[in-house]
C-alpha cells in the first residue's frame, strides 16, 4: 500500500512545478510588457500597476508616466490595453498571495498597488555574450530528462532558466537539429535548414496550440539561440552541488 508519505511528497512536487511556471508566466509577461511600453516610453525601468491597470511608468529618478496625467509621456491606447489584458491573463495564475514573486513590491501609499522592475532587454545582450562583468562562460548542456548532447553552449543572460535560449555555434546547432530529427523522430517536432536560417516546426503532437513553427536565425556573430521549445538542463549543476 502506497504511504502517506509518498501521496504528500507526490502533492508537494506537483504544487513546486505549479509554482515554477506561474513564474515562468511572471517573467514572459514582464518581457512582453517590457517591450511593448520601451516602444513608447524607451527610458522604462519600472511600472506600478493596481490589479490589470498601468498606474504609472518609471525610469531610475522620476515618474515619467501617470494614468490621467496628460503632462507626462505617452502611452496609447492601444498599448494600454495590450498590457491590461497580458496582466489579466497573468495575474489569474496567483490564487494565493504566496505564490506571488518577491519582487512584486506592495507601493506603501497605494492600496491593492504593486511595483516591479522591468528586466532588461533581451535584445541588448543576445548581440554576443557579453555579461555586465565580461564573456558569459560556455558550459555543457542537454534536453532536460534526456541523454541528448551535451552541447557546448553560453547562457545569454546572468540569471537564466530552463527555458531561456542558449547561445550556440553553427556546428553545434546542426548537433541539435539532428539529434531532434533522428533520436526524437515522431514527437511532433522537426528542425530543417533554410540556408542560414534553422526553422523548427511542431504539430499537435508536441503542443497543443494548433502547431507553429519558430525560425532561428544567427547573430552578427555567427551563433544561434534556441530555446523555449524544451527545457535545457545545464550538465554542471550537479557537480556544482557536490563540490559545494
Amino acid at each position: 500500500m502506497t504511504s502517506k508519505a509518498f501521496w504528500i511528497e507526490y502533492f508537494e512536487d506537483a504544487y513546486r512545478e505549479a509554482s515554477v511556471k506561474r513564474r515562468e508566466v511572471l517573467d514572459r509577461a514582464l518581457l512582453l510588457i517590457a517591450h511593448l511600453i520601451r516602444e513608447e516610453l524607451p527610458g522604462a525601468t519600472a511600472i506600478s500597476v493596481n490589479g490589470p491597470v498601468v498606474t504609472a511608468v518609471h525610469d531610475d529618478t522620476e515618474v515619467i508616466w501617470q494614468l490621467s496625467d496628460e503632462t507626462r509621456g505617452k502611452l496609447s491606447g492601444l498599448t494600454l490595453r495590450h498590457i491590461r489584458d497580458t496582466l489579466l491573463d497573468t495575474l489569474s495564475f496567483h490564487t494565493a498571495a504566496s505564490l506571488l514573486a518577491a519582487d512584486w513590491k506592495q507601493v506603501n501609499e497605494l492600496t491593492d498597488t504593486l511595483r516591479v522592475a522591468l528586466p532588461e532587454d533581451p535584445d541588448r545582450k543576445q548581440d554576443g555574450l557579453a555579461g555586465a562583468d565580461g564573456p558569459l562562460e560556455e558550459h555543457q548542456f542537454t534536453v532536460d530528462c534526456t541523454t541528448y548532447g551535451p552541447y557546448p553552449a553560453a547562457r545569454v543572460r546572468p540569471t537564466w532558466g530552463a527555458h531561456d535560449p542558449i547561445s550556440v555555434t553553427r556546428e553545434t546547432a546542426e548537433r541539435i537539429a539532428e539529434d531532434l530529427n533522428v533520436r526524437d523522430a515522431g514527437c511532433g517536432l522537426t528542425a530543417v535548414w533554410q540556408g542560414d536560417s534553422l526553422v523548427f516546426t511542431w504539430d499537435e503532437r508536441y503542443r497543443n496550440d494548433g502547431g507553429g513553427s519558430e525560425t532561428v536565425t544567427p547573430d552578427s556573430h555567427g551563433r544561434y539561440l534556441i530555446g523555449g521549445l524544451w527545457p535545457w538542463e545545464r550538465l554542471e549543476q550537479e557537480q556544482d552541488t557536490a563540490t559545494a
